[in-house]
């Protein structure tokens, strides 16, 4: 538990011991049994973490992250589409100038509206580093739930929340649900005080010292 944060572990050992405990009927293991009592009611009363279900979540957006469509992808298939004049072809040569210079400055128009335009600089050599750095940010997370690292774990998501949010069509289905996913990984708090187990293990050694003497 101390190593690893796993708390559901360290109450199924104990769960385990107190099993074998009962097994015997002697004095001199009293104190062990209410110490390794005591200890399992202090964890059993420890907040609930799905550590397993969270890993899990985890894995999934980094396999996701391989197949987030990036926003020069959806620059280069043309986003939303300008509305299209139809000038007669006819039609003066005025009319039709005009026509081409609407068409263009709306062209102009969607391109200035880009608030992300390093995103459009990426090289495919660059666009492969950025998924990768992303997936290794989550695998730093994943690391830091193991360990119940607070702080850790939050800043990791916060920086993959970051690359997808300057560098991936967050307009797309698939980025909309990879970032509900990683706010709900988010919003869990690993800041929990484990308890210390040390009274079970003195009060086995006492008992060990004791069937010695």
């Amino acid at each position: 538990m101390q190593l690893a944060g796993n708390v559901s572990g360290a109450v199924s050992a104990l769960e385990g011991v107190q099993m074998r405990l009962s097994h015997f009927d002697n004095p001199g293991l009293i104190g062990v049994k209410r110490a390794v009592a005591k200890d399992l009611e202090t964890l059993k009363a420890l907040p609930y973490l799905d550590s397993v279900g969270l890993t899990v979540k985890l894995d999934t957006l980094m396999l996701g992250a391989e197949t987030l469509p990036l926003v020069i992808d959806h620059h280069r298939l043309g986003g939303k589409p300008v509305a299209q004049l139809n000038v007669a072809a006819d039609a003066p040569w005025w009319s039709r100038l005009a026509g081409e210079l609407t068409q263009s400055l709306g062209e102009l128009v969607r391109i200035r509206r880009m608030d992300k335009p390093e995103a459009l600089l990426l090289s495919p050599e660059q666009a492969f580093f950025l998924r990768e750095n992303l997936k290794m940010r989550l695998l730093d997370a994943r690391l830091a739930l193991l360990q119940r690292d607070g702080a850790a774990y939050q800043a990791d998501l916060a920086a993959a929340g970051q690359y997808a949010a300057r560098y991936f069509d967050r307009d797309a289905p698939a980025t909309r649900q990879w970032q509900a996913v990683l706010s709900g990984l988010a919003a869990v708090r690993l800041s929990v005080t484990l308890p210390d187990l040390s009274a079970s293990l003195k009060a086995v050694r006492e008992a060990q010292g004791n069937k010695e003497e």
